[in-house]
C-alpha cells in the first residue's frame, strides 16, 4: 500500500478511507494522489492544506497531454479539495471551468482477421531475458481477458485459489465498486490453464511475475502495443486498448444472440452479471457498437433502451 510522505499525506489516507466506505475503488484516486503528494513535496512542502498557488500549478496543462488524461489529474485533486474544504480546512478547491471537454472513446472492435493475426503473434513471442517466462503468460493471459470478457486490471489480480480449474471458473473480487463475481471459462481456456499451472506452482497470483508479485497495467498495455504492432496489415491503422478485447467479446456474444434469435431481453440480465456491470446502461452501450443493419433488422425495439444509454462509453463497460 502506498505510503503519502507530504504534509497532506494524513489527509490522503483518509480521503481513500472515506471512498472505500462509499464503494469507490482505492485504485481510482490512488496512482493521482501519489503523484500530488510527490509534487507537493518538490514544490509546497510547508503546505498540510492546498492553496490557489499549488492547486493551479499542479492544474496547468503539460506538453503533449490530451484532454482525458488532463482531467482525470484535474479530478483528483478537485475531489481531494473538496475533502479538505468538508473536514473544515481553509482549502482552494478548483472549479470545473479548468477542464477540457471530454474526447469520446469509440471502442474498437477486432475482425476475425485482426483476432487471428494478434493472437498468432501472441503466441510467437519468444523468451526475453528481460520478461522471463512472457512466452507462457501472455498467451494465457489475453485469451482469458478475451474469452471471458474480463477487464484489463482483473486477471492481473487473481490469486492463484481465485481460478478453479476443476470447475473451471474464475472468482473475480473485489472488482468496480467492490463487486464480486463468478466467471466461467471455456474448456478450452480451462485446458490452457491446466497447462500453465503445471509450469507454474507455488505461487501467490494466477499470473506472477519474476519477483513475485503480480504484474502492472503498465507492463501488459506494453506488452500488447508490441504484439500488435507485428500484426501486419493493421499495424499503421487506429491502435486498439487491452481494454478492446472485453468489448469486442461482449459483442460478439450480442451478435451471436442476434443470429440465433436468441430472447435478447431475457438473456441480458446474465450477460450484466457476467460483464460485472453496475446497472444496464454499460452492458446496453454495447448496442451502439453493433453494425447498423444488424441492429434494425434483429426485430427488437432498441429504442425502448434509448434512456440507458450513456453518452460515451466509459471504463466501467
Amino acid at each position: 500500500m502506498k505510503k503519502f510522505n507530504s504534509l497532506l499525506g494524513p489527509d490522503m489516507e483518509s480521503f481513500l478511507e472515506l471512498k472505500e466506505s462509499l464503494g469507490y475503488s482505492r485504485n481510482t484516486y490512488q496512482y493521482q494522489l501519489g503523484k500530488i503528494d510527490e509534487y507537493a513535496i518538490t514544490n509546497h512542502p510547508q503546505l498540510d492544506v492546498m492553496n490557489e498557488a499549488m492547486v493551479l500549478g499542479w492544474a496547468s496543462k503539460r506538453k503533449g497531454e490530451s484532454n482525458n488524461g488532463r482531467r482525470t489529474r484535474l479530478f483528483t485533486i478537485r475531489e481531494f479539495g473538496k475533502y479538505q474544504r468538508g473536514i473544515g480546512k481553509h482549502t482552494y478547491v478548483l472549479t470545473t471551468d479548468y477542464f477540457d471537454k471530454p474526447l469520446n472513446y469509440i471502442p474498437y472492435l477486432f475482425s476475425d482477421e485482426e483476432l487471428k493475426l494478434l493472437f498468432m503473434a501472441i503466441d510467437s513471442l519468444p523468451a526475453n531475458r528481460r520478461s522471463p517466462e512472457i512466452e507462457l503468460v501472455l498467451p494465457v493471459l489475453f485469451r482469458m481477458m478475451y474469452c471471458c470478457a474480463l477487464r484489463p486490471t482483473e486477471p492481473l489480480k487473481l490469486l492463484r485459489e481465485d481460478v478453479d480449474l476443476a470447475n473451471g471458473t474464475i472468482f473475480i473480487r473485489d472488482s468496480k465498486r467492490h463487486k464480486d463475481r463468478i466467471v466461467r471459462m471455456t474448456d478450452d481456456l480451462c485446458r490452457l490453464c491446466i497447462k500453465y499451472d503445471s509450469f507454474k506452482k507455488a505461487r501467490t497470483y494466477f499470473f506472477t511475475a519474476p519477483d513475485g508479485r503480480s504484474y502492472k497495467w503498465g507492463w501488459m498495455a506494453y506488452q500488447f502495443k508490441i504484439c500488435w504492432e507485428k500484426t501486419e496489415p493493421y499495424k499503421g491503422q487506429r491502435k486498439p486498448r487491452p481494454y478492446d478485447l472485453r468489448h469486442s467479446s461482449c459483442s460478439r456474444v450480442i451478435l451471436k444472440w442476434l443470429e440465433d434469435s436468441k430472447d435478447f431481453y431475457e438473456l441480458a440480465p446474465f450477460l450484466r452479471e457476467h460483464m460485472g456491470h453496475g446497472d444496464f446502461a454499460h452492458t446496453f452501450v454495447y448496442i451502439h457498437l453493433l453494425p447498423e443493419n444488424i441492429v434494425k433488422n434483429a426485430g427488437i425495439d432498441w429504442s425502448r433502451f434509448d434512456f440507458m444509454y450513456p453518452e460515451v462509453c466509459d471504463e466501467e463497460a
